[in-house]
């Protein structure tokens, strides 16, 4: 557990905050930050039981993860709200609808693992995805407009 403290502190002192490529942001570096205090908190607890060193320590670890993926790419997606995008229902099991003020020109799905599994090109203001043949789990939807704008949506297949 020591080891995990000393190299989540290392990896926090030298995160530097911006938004630039490869940095993160303060709200991230906050995260890590209070995580590490609780890690160590736990660590120093008098009572300290494999139980607690063993959650202690699978908390820390997610929240090094989590810091990791928020390192600014340099891949800047806009999302805004001016198209009135919906996506429902958010948990589903053999589809979704997608509406929006404006003319959606794309729809993309993608996976957990940050594959696209299908593209529509529905050049309306509403769409249904077929989604019975995926596999259980969380899926992105990233609805491209006509007018240039991104949005994205979660849902989640059961």
């Amino acid at each position: 557990m020591a080891q995990l403290i000393a190299e989540a502190i290392t990896i926090h002192q030298s995160a530097e905050v911006g938004s630039s490529e490869g940095q993160y942001s303060q709200k991230a570096k906050e995260a890590l930050a209070i995580a590490i205090v609780t890690a160590q908190k736990s660590h120093n607890h008098t009572a300290l039981t494999q139980e607690i060193a063993d959650n202690a320590h699978a908390e820390l670890t997610s929240a090094l993860e989590t810091f990791r993926k928020s390192v600014n790419t340099g891949v800047a997606i806009e999302i805004t709200d001016e198209c009135a995008l919906r996506v429902y229902p958010t948990i589903a099991t053999s589809r979704i609808t997608v509406s929006a003020a404006n003319e959606i020109h794309s729809i993309s799905l993608i996976s957990a693992q940050g594959a696209v599994i299908t593209v529509a090109t529905p050049h309306n203001t509403q769409a249904v995805v077929d989604i019975t043949q995926y596999a259980q789990g969380i899926y992105t939807v990233q609805v491209y407009f006509k007018n240039g704008t991104v949005q994205t949506k979660i849902i989640v297949k059961r």
